[in-house]
């Protein structure tokens, strides 16, 4: 039961939470050379994401495409930030270009999930 209110909420308030640790994770990384304040900060957001999707998407909707696409987004998007741009020292925008498609794929299908009714509540309850 406690389970299945605590997703009601993250499903809820996580936009409104995980986009600001994002979006300042993500500009701070990208503007400050990976300042390691900034990498944590994205790090977090992404981690809350990808908690996310597996507790509303996996667990309470039984979703089986979306919560795998948006998955796989996310990764991509960790591994050019993390190892393409710098690996091949790709310049601030092309890097945010390459990192953004894969981030807002993701973001989009994260959204649809959280939009997606619970199927069941907690067995528990």
């Amino acid at each position: 039961m406690r389970l299945a209110r605590f997703d009601d909420l993250q499903a809820q308030f996580a936009p409104l939470v995980v986009a600001p640790v994002l979006l300042v994770g993500d500009a701070f990384c990208i503007f400050d050379e990976y300042a390691p304040w900034a990498v944590v900060s994205w790090g977090a957001g992404t981690a809350m994401i990808l908690f996310s999707i597996g507790l509303r998407g996996v667990w309470r909707s039984r979703l089986k495409a979306s919560p795998v696409v948006a998955v796989a987004a996310i990764v991509l998007a960790a591994l050019v930030m993390l190892v393409v741009v710098p690996y091949f020292q790709l310049p601030s925008l092309p890097g945010l270009v390459l990192f953004m498609v894969p981030t807002l794929i993701g973001l989009v299908f994260w959204l649809k999930i959280l939009d997606t009714p619970a199927f069941a509540s907690d067995p528990a309850s």
